[in-house]
């Protein structure tokens, strides 16, 4: 039963909302948007907002549907930011999928492939664009690095804070120091060992956490200053523009996804609804009448408010020790 309603939701034309644990080994949890825990095995659904974690030795194999398929190794984090959708009763991509990167490694295994970009993984700094390829991300708890490797077509790179651009291509590996700096891309022995097949094999994999000293040695080696090709981003590029522009003219006629519509307008009301609850009305800081103001201006105004409300307790306390100490008055000895 369980495997005609596996057979049943991989067969619909949209994406479903939720991921699917194909595989999971070990220690394996969800951690949703309030921060509550949950264990998670194998058939489980994780959903969009929720983080995934992974201990020592576990890993966990995740499916969207017929987009792609992804490998979370052991003491990995990652946090689901966006997942897939299709225009309505149509191929074409209407939102990719994301995941943010917070620790370890994930292969990603992209089958959709799309003008537009069908998948992202993102680190703290570096963002990844791919539309349709093999490819692990990973970043070190340590050094702060992040790796990228490529098996299958093209993967667009992009660092928020050295403002770096560039393509890493198939059987072709970058190093960005710090989640900052990017080096020469380049062919590596180490990428030999990686397993590339997600399914196969399972438990006969060496996750590349363990793989990494040997790495580490091989690129301190070879490591040399990036350099970007020019004439091979400006290809890319101009290729890029022309097919965001037809994938544009497509698209223009068709119905958007009405379960994409449905999750964006419930997602609007959740965040006026939570907003509405965070208000400070119940503890005397804003009239009722009064506007929300900035989070900034609420906090230094209810830091105020606090140490004025201190104050005013110790100023009791004080006042109310001074009157436990004041002594009594003496009663003169009658005199006969």
């Amino acid at each position: 039963m369980k495997l005609l309603i596996l057979l049943l939701l991989f067969s619909f034309n949209t994406y479903a909302e939720d991921i699917l644990v194909f595989y999971s080994k070990g220690y394996v949890v969800s951690v949703d948007a309030e921060g509550n825990e949950k264990s998670i095995k194998k058939g489980d659904y994780l959903v969009q907002g929720e983080t995934l974690k992974t201990g020592g030795g576990a890993f966990a194999i995740l499916k969207i549907g017929k987009h792609s398929t992804h490998r979370v190794e052991e003491r990995s984090e990652i946090l689901i930011e966006k997942l897939p959708y299709q225009y309505e009763d149509s191929n074409e991509l209407q939102q990719g999928g994301r995941f943010f990167l917070k620790l370890g490694t994930v292969f990603c295994e992209i089958y959709k492939k799309a003008d537009n970009d069908s998948f992202e993984v993102k680190t703290k700094n570096t963002t990844m664009g791919v539309r349709g390829t093999k490819l692990m991300a990973s970043i070190d708890k340590e050094s702060k690095d992040t790796w990228l490797s490529v098996n299958e077509g093209i993967v667009e790179i992009h660092n928020n804070i050295s403002k770096s651009s560039d393509i890493v291509t198939k059987d072709q590996s970058m190093i960005v120091e710090k989640d900052k700096n990017f080096t020469t891309q380049q062919k590596y022995d180490w990428q030999k060992n990686l397993k590339w097949d997600i399914e196969k094999n399972k438990d006969k994999f060496k996750s590349f956490r363990r793989q990494r000293k040997l790495a580490y040695k091989e690129f301190r080696q070879r490591r040399s200053s990036w350099s970007r090709n020019e004439s091979r981003w400006s290809d890319f590029k101009k290729q890029r523009k022309i097919k965001l522009k037809k994938f544009r003219e497509r698209v223009k006629d068709l119905k958007r996804n009405k379960s994409f519509k449905k999750r964006t307008n419930f997602k609007a009301k959740k965040v006026n609804k939570f907003r509405k609850k965070k208000t400070f009305y119940k503890k005397g800081m804003l009239d009722k009448n009064q506007k929300i103001e900035p989070n900034n201006f609420v906090k230094k105004k209810r830091k105020k408010l606090i140490l004025q409300n201190n104050k005013d307790r110790l100023q009791n306390l004080r006042q109310k020790r001074r009157n436990q100490r004041r002594p009594m008055p003496r009663k003169r000895p009658e005199t006969n």
